[in-house]
């Protein structure tokens, strides 16, 4: 076999393992392996092996890594598949800490050694883990965490919607409402309801968009082309929503 090229996708991965990024890498270069995985520096490379057989998850974790995933609620580990939690790990190959910064080490390690990497996933039946968002991007409805990616997740799959980011407009009462920034396409004539209609058939209460959608042309973005959340929150407190 002969191999003619590698990608990586890394961050900023959707709901199971999948990017917008990752689609369109594949399309724009067919015959190029494209691969979902995930490192970090505090690991000293990656975290997981990637199984070639499931391309949508991130793989199994390396094997010279204890890793957990756990319940923010009550700090326990979770020991069911399919449960969502923050990766933590822990080995020879974690960082120590991070150069004259005492208080952000502590908040990422933990006193018995375990590393907090911020990020929440779940593993299947297999042990094959899949990402599903930043543990600092989920927004709260009531007692709810809500993954904004879950929703950008569905979105995006309508036929009319090029591009769809997420994010809350906060409700003294109930906390987050979520707000849907939608890209259509040129000649597309989707309504707000519509969109609005599409979460109600397909997703939980918790998750509908009771802050409303809004049309626009283009997302905000950081240096390195990724949504700019904070930008986008305040868009969405000056925008007009529908």
């Amino acid at each position: 076999m002969r191999l003619r090229g590698v990608g990586a996708v890394t961050a900023q991965l959707r709901s199971r393992g999948v990017d917008v990024d990752f689609i369109h890498s594949r399309k724009a270069t067919p015959n190029t392996l494209v691969l979902n995985v995930y490192g970090m520096s505090e690991l000293s490379g990656l975290g997981f092996l990637y199984d070639a057989t499931e391309p949508e998850a991130l793989g199994r974790p390396v094997p010279y890594h204890k890793y957990k995933l756990v319940n923010l609620e009550n700090m326990e580990e979770i020991k069911e598949p399919n449960v969502s939690g923050e990766l933590w790990f822990k080995g020879p190959a974690v960082f120590k800490g991070y150069y004259n910064n005492e208080e952000v080490t502590a908040a990422t390690l933990t006193k018995d050694g375990w590393m907090r990497t911020g990020d929440i996933m779940y593993r299947d039946k297999n042990y094959l883990f899949y990402f599903v968002d930043r543990l600092k991007s989920l927004l709260k409805y009531r007692n709810y965490q809500i993954s904004p990616v879950e929703i950008e997740s569905l979105i995006r799959n309508h036929p009319s919607v090029f591009e769809v980011a997420v994010t809350g407009v906060p409700d003294p009462e109930h906390g987050d409402l979520p707000v849907a920034f939608v890209i259509r396409f040129d000649e597309s004539k989707v309504t707000a309801q519509e969109i609005k209609d599409l979460v109600k058939n397909n997703l939980s209460d918790s998750k509908q968009l009771r802050g409303g959608v809004i049309f626009i042309k283009q997302l905000p973005v950081t240096a390195s082309t990724k949504v700019d959340r904070k930008k986008l929150a305040a868009l969405a407190i000056e925008m007009e929503r529908e």
